[in-house]
């Protein structure tokens, strides 16, 4: 609700969903969600858009995605392959590889003394064991990591993207790195000082209703 009532007052219709094994959603024994986004995520996402388009009052000019944390990411999936979601918003999106990799280079030295070897390692070797680590888990958990990174440069839809500031998990540049790979003609980084992870919503008061109103006023067709 703290997301959507400005924008239900704004005169929006929304509609919201939450994949499966969270909260209230149908349970997937075989499944067990962690922080990246999968194929199911993904699927999920896609029979979200498919039952909208399916309304018999579906805008056809399409519709206006928002999403928070790992429900950023997949919204940033599926405008990336579906025009009909005509722009996109995010609050603290990530993406695996932008996020393991820094990690990697520095919590390495719990690993090894060779300080001198990790500084001169290149960003793609950390990289090349982070996935290598993941297909690995991809094995065991029989899902499929996706990447937002490949996503993101697919992305031409107007693109708002809030982070916080003081987010500990999902550092801003890890964000920026995702947010300066989009293709968007129409993009816009917004960092919310002093937020934590999901908690820009709070920290910035009126101001974050009001920018995604106008986010959406101005990038949303006349439907």
């Amino acid at each position: 609700a703290p997301y959507c009532a400005a924008r239900r007052d704004a005169g929006y219709d929304v509609f919201a969903w939450e994949p499966r094994n969270q909260g209230d959603s149908d349970k997937d024994a075989s499944y067990q969600p962690l922080q990246w986004v999968t194929d199911r995520d993904r699927a999920d996402g896609r029979a979200a858009v498919a039952y909208l388009k399916s309304r018999p009052d579906a805008p056809a000019a399409g519709v206006g995605f928002f999403g928070v944390s790992k429900g950023g990411s997949v919204g940033l999936l599926l405008a990336a392959e579906d025009k009909w979601l005509t722009c996109v918003a995010t609050d603290g999106a990530y993406a695996a590889y932008t996020t393991v990799v820094p990690y990697m280079r520095r919590w390495v030295a719990i690993y090894s003394p060779y300080k001198w070897l990790q500084d001169r390692l290149p960003g793609w070797f950390y990289g090349m064991i982070g996935l290598a680590a993941m297909g690995r888990v991809e094995g065991k958990r029989g899902i499929r990591f996706l990447s937002v990174e490949k996503a993101a440069r697919k992305l031409r839809q107007p693109l708002l993207m809030i982070h916080g500031g003081a987010d500990t998990y999902i550092k801003p540049d890890m964000a920026a790195a995702v947010f300066d790979m989009a293709r968007s003609k129409a993009k816009r980084f917004w960092l919310v000082e002093k937020a934590k992870h999901n908690q820009a919503v709070q920290t910035a008061g009126d101001e974050y209703p009001r920018r995604l109103v106008e986010f959406f006023d101005a990038h949303m067709p006349n439907v």
